[in-house]
């Protein structure tokens, strides 16, 4: 399903007039709109625990037709790479589920912290149940 939403997207990025602008209401997730209003959108992770503290940033660029991400490991940057819808579909299924996770606090030392900014919405969600790992599977999917 989100290979077909994912696509339909495309042919809107392809079809759009550079005036057109879509907001939040028309989409499920933020990066959805800021892929098609070709607009900033960024995630930072911050997980820590009783012997490890991570700080991860990811956010997108976009030239012509094709859209990069680029991320961000305690400080380093690494190489950008241009998304695949594959890639995408992971993002959008990412925040997907994100969204429909609420602050959990308790039953784990580990606390993952995930910062969504975009010109459409802007939250913060904090879950320390170790019952998600959503960060480390995108990264899987887009590697």
């Amino acid at each position: 399903m989100y290979q077909l939403k994912t696509l339909v997207l495309f042919l809107f990025l392809i079809a759009i007039n550079q005036q057109d602008v879509y907001s939040q209401q028309d989409f499920q997730t933020s990066i959805e709109a800021s892929i098609l209003n070709r607009t900033p959108w960024s995630l930072t992770f911050v997980s820590s625990g009783c012997f490890h503290n991570i700080e991860e940033r990811l956010f997108l660029s976009y030239h012509n037709d094709d859209i990069f991400l680029h991320r961000i490991k305690d400080g380093k940057k690494h190489s950008k790479k241009m998304l695949s819808v594959q890639q995408i579909d992971a993002l959008i299924e990412f925040e997907t589920q994100l969204i429909q996770r609420p602050s959990n606090y308790g039953g784990c030392t580990t606390v993952e912290t995930y910062m969504v900014n975009s010109e459409f919405n802007n939250y913060n969600i904090k879950d320390s149940s170790c019952a998600w790992n959503g960060y480390n599977t995108l990264v899987k999917n887009i590697k």
